[in-house]
């Protein structure tokens, strides 16, 4: 299971996945919260390709369930345009995905048809 968190002020994983439950979904996480991120901290810091696996085994089982979706790569910084690996929301469709540029981070991994189309900004 990936470590869930709110606000934390931890040193952040490489990968990490910002969602944000549709209106109409009971919620299903602690606190009463609609929104969470999922990070891979269990993993070490050298197996990127499961802290990856994980976000996308997230998104392939449950993504009907989100209004927003947000794949992040926090080895680049926050301003840089590649940041965001992959960026859904309910009214836009899929708007950013670049997860091609991983592929040596991908075998072995099933991809979910909402994650198959690349589209760069």
């Amino acid at each position: 299971m990936v470590t869930t968190t709110s606000k934390n002020t931890q040193e952040k994983c490489r990968f990490d996945l910002f969602v944000r439950l549709k209106d109409n979904v009971p919620n299903k996480f602690p606190n009463g919260e609609r929104a969470r991120t999922f990070r891979g901290d269990h993993y070490e810091k050298t197996k990127l390709d499961k802290m990856l696996a994980e976000c996308i085994r997230i998104v392939r089982k449950e993504y009907h369930l989100f209004k927003l979706i947000h794949l992040r790569d926090n080895a680049k910084p926050d301003n840089d345009k590649d940041h965001v690996v992959f960026h859904y929301t309910q009214k836009g469709g899929v708007e950013k995905n670049i997860i091609t540029d991983y592929k040596e981070l991908l075998i072995d991994i099933r991809i979910p048809e909402i994650m198959m189309y690349e589209i760069r900004d």
